[in-house]
């Protein structure tokens, strides 16, 4: 049964902590950090009504130390960076998804040799979303202390309560790795655990690029090729405007308005002001130069998009929706037969990444159900099923 004693009386009894508030204690914490082969990594944030959330502490512990980074006081990352670098030492982490947005937004490299035990429980067939404590819970019988979550980290100096939670999110992650991880060997799943947290850093690194963020207005779809190449030069203005103003993507022109100036191409204020909620300060801000940029687009003739260009992929064809849910039955076959967590295996979007391709004749990038860890369990059945189920829908010629 769960205890209430806090985990630092439990485990270990003798472990350091430092406050790093300068960088000659940061350079003093790096020359140990470096030498160890595993690192819990945790972060601490406020998200308000910015575009980034406010960093504050970079939590850091190699099973000895508990390094607490002021992150209102340390601007020079590099050290940290060519850390998180090393392929040398295992970076184990929990939910990780927000402390890697933060990561690019103070500049921090991405962390190589990632394990996140929260991916790990998914592995194990457990909840795809399970919660630090709850899984500190049922895995260890300890009772974390959560009450500090929603606190205010950027106050100096931190509460005990702060400084204990803090410390406690990365201490807890060296008995809990050492369960899991012994769980992830026995099924033959540790080094899939690793290929995850390299897809995770991977996508991380990749949401910098501003010209693709299009993709994202899945409302797009219906837009014509050049309207489309229009809604990518608008996406990326704004993607740049709310990153270099530290204000939501919403604040300066909401999704439904972006894909509206891409489909009926006002060319002066008036009609931009029809057909958006742009009014004054902000008309002011950015009218001109939005009108400017629909006008640039029709005088180079933007009806044809450039080679290569990447269409917003439309919804499946209602033809096609039996496939997904015959493809996503056989997906939850393959992960009961294989204990993971079906939402991790084969989520929603991934089921109709694959129905999208394979109705477009199997041309272009191989859908993620096909790659690395996923294809290799799902690959070879999906193929046979596709080749003998005569209900299955002929593919489109690419």
């Amino acid at each position: 049964m769960p205890n209430d004693t806090p985990l630092s009386a439990i485990y270990p009894p003798d472990y350091e902590s430092r406050w790093i508030d300068t960088p000659a204690a940061l350079q003093e914490a790096l020359l140990r950090l470096e030498k160890t082969d595993w690192l819990a990594v945790d972060t601490e944030f406020i998200r308000g009504t910015t575009f980034y959330p406010a960093p504050a502490l970079l939590q850091l512990y190699d099973r000895q130390c508990v390094y607490l980074v002021d992150m209102l006081k340390i601007t020079d990352w590099s050290g940290v960076s060519r850390l998180f670098e090393s392929r040398d030492i295992l970076k184990v982490v929990h939910a990780c998804s927000e402390d890697l947005e933060l990561f690019n937004c103070v500049g921090l490299s991405q962390p190589c040799g990632l394990i996140d035990t929260q991916v790990a429980n998914a592995l194990l067939d457990g909840e795809l979303n399970e919660g630090l404590q709850s899984l500190v819970r049922q895995n260890l019988g300890i009772e974390l202390e959560k009450h500090a979550t929603r606190s205010d980290w950027t106050q100096r100096p931190l509460t005990d309560k702060q400084i204990q939670y803090a410390q406690e999110d990365v201490v807890v992650l060296w008995p809990l790795y050492q369960k899991l991880a012994e769980a992830l060997r026995l099924s033959g799943k540790y080094e899939i655990a690793l290929e995850e947290g390299e897809a995770m850093r991977l996508a991380a690194a990749g949401v910098q690029d501003m010209g693709r963020y299009y993709l994202k207005l899945r409302g797009g779809w219906r837009l014509r090729k050049g309207a489309q190449q229009l809604l990518a030069k608008l996406a990326a203005w704004r993607e740049q405007e709310a990153r270099g103003r530290d204000i939501p993507r919403k604040k300066i022109c909401p999704d439904d308005e972006l894909i509206a100036i891409a489909q009926r191409r006002p060319r002066t204020l008036g009609q931009l002001t029809e057909i958006t909620s742009i009014q004054g300060a902000g008309l002011r801000r950015y009218g001109a130069e939005l009108v400017g940029m629909v006008r640039e687009h029709m005088k180079a003739d933007g009806d044809e998009p450039e080679t290569g260009f990447e269409m917003i992929r439309p919804p499946i064809p209602r033809e096609y929706q039996d496939l997904v849910k015959k493809v996503k039955k056989l997906t939850q076959k393959l992960a009961r037969e294989h204990r993971i967590n079906v939402g991790l295996l084969a989520s929603r979007g991934l089921l109709e990444e694959f129905v999208y391709w394979h109705i477009q004749g199997g041309a272009g990038t191989q859908p993620q159900l096909l790659q690395g860890w996923r294809g290799r369990i799902c690959s070879a059945p999906l193929e046979r099923w596709l080749q003998d189920d005569r209900s299955v829908p002929p593919r489109q010629s690419p």
